[in-house]
């Protein structure tokens, strides 16, 4: 709990928005942020739509929802929708599940089967909280492009679990955090 009573990222957006999470983000792991982009799952639905859809790898349990065969598919609308809600399967197989629609999205660029331009990177950031210009983001897509092999991690925070009042909130393990940044550099 690090101020004004806040103690879950969750909170401090609510409370100030990116700018606020990032200061406290930049406090606690002791780097600097000097650009943000959030997102939800709204705008990986969004933005999944622009680029006209995203290819996953269905389990089973998704399949059964969505009515398609299991294995590499692609999503749009409703059935990506379908696709990443807790309904099919709980919680946890959500979070498994949109964590493989983030990867996908990484996959489509690293590939190079998605081609931004500047009205795709304009038509994705509308209605996304960030301080990205769509020129900056074409900038940073142009030094992405310039390398090769790129590689998605995927990593939980390092925490522990702390009851607050009737729920389980999670306390980040602060060194350890920022060893897994230094790690990632």
């Amino acid at each position: 709990q690090f101020s004004r009573g806040i103690s879950t990222i969750g909170q401090a957006y609510l409370y100030g928005g990116p700018v606020f999470v990032s200061t406290m983000l930049e406090r606690i792991l002791n780097i600097r942020i000097s650009r943000y982009c959030v997102f939800n799952k709204d705008d990986l639905l969004r933005t999944s739509g622009a680029l006209g859809g995203v290819q996953i790898d269905i389990d089973e349990k998704a399949a059964s929802a969505l009515n398609v065969a299991a294995g590499a598919q692609k999503l749009n609308g409703q059935d990506l929708m379908l696709f990443i809600s807790p309904s099919i399967s709980g919680v946890r197989d959500c979070q498994i599940r949109q964590a493989q629609l983030i990867k996908s999205l990484f996959e489509g660029f690293s590939n190079k089967s998605v081609s931004l331009t500047l009205v795709l990177a304009e038509q994705i950031l509308t209605n996304t909280e960030t301080n990205f210009l769509p020129f900056e983001v074409m900038e940073q897509y142009a030094k992405f492009n310039a390398q090769s092999n790129w590689k998605f991690k995927e990593h939980d925070i390092p925490a522990y679990t702390v009851k607050k009042g009737y729920r389980d909130c999670f306390e980040p393990i602060l060194e350890k955090c920022r060893e897994l940044l230094k790690n990632n550099e």
